[in-house]
């Protein structure tokens, strides 16, 4: 009795008794086979779906990086990629460990950080030019990632020339 418990806590095919039948032995090894194959395409199939999700999260953050001036909704995200809005802010959040809100705040001032740095742009109009109408709002998010204003990150490091992508305090992960 303990063996026939064991291999139903082993999710068995069948529990077969001596002497052995031929034919239940053989029907016992096709419907093993038959259940190693369906877990078998399971995990292919399984597979699948993870490179495609993890394609989409590629073409996500592309997506962003390269339109982060414009209003980027989550639904269009989702759209993008065919998958679930909630389901693709989730793993959105896993594969990169930011939300996809974070995620594009980092790219806004990450262009503003070099514009600031490498032009004499203004900064109302850097601000616009990353995709921010409130320019109150982009300061504040500006200083929440560097750790300073737009205007004196410029004074800092426009004047000295250092390396400008990796200037301000650490960021904070959601």
């Amino acid at each position: 009795f303990e063996y026939a418990q064991k291999a139903i806590t082993l999710d068995s095919v069948d529990y077969l008794l001596k002497p052995v039948d031929f034919n239940l032995l053989t029907e016992t090894l096709r419907r093993a086979r038959d259940k190693a194959e369906s877990i078998q395409g399971f995990r292919q199939y399984q597979k699948k779906q993870d490179d495609h999700t993890e394609h989409s999260m590629d073409r996500i953050k592309k997506y962003i990086d390269e339109h982060f001036q414009e209003d980027i909704r989550r639904e269009d995200l989702a759209e993008l990629v065919y998958l679930n809005v909630d389901y693709m802010s989730r793993v959105f959040k896993k594969d990169t460990g930011v939300s996809i809100s974070t995620y594009l705040i980092r790219a806004r001032v990450e262009k503003a950080k070099a514009l600031l740095t490498e032009s004499r742009m203004p900064v109302n109009a850097i601000a616009q030019y990353v995709g921010y109408s409130n320019f109150s709002y982009f300061t504040k998010m500006f200083k929440e990632n560097t750790g300073c204003s737009p205007l004196e990150y410029r004074r800092r490091y426009a004047a000295h020339g250092a390396d400008k992508n990796n200037h301000g305090r650490e960021r904070k992960d959601d």
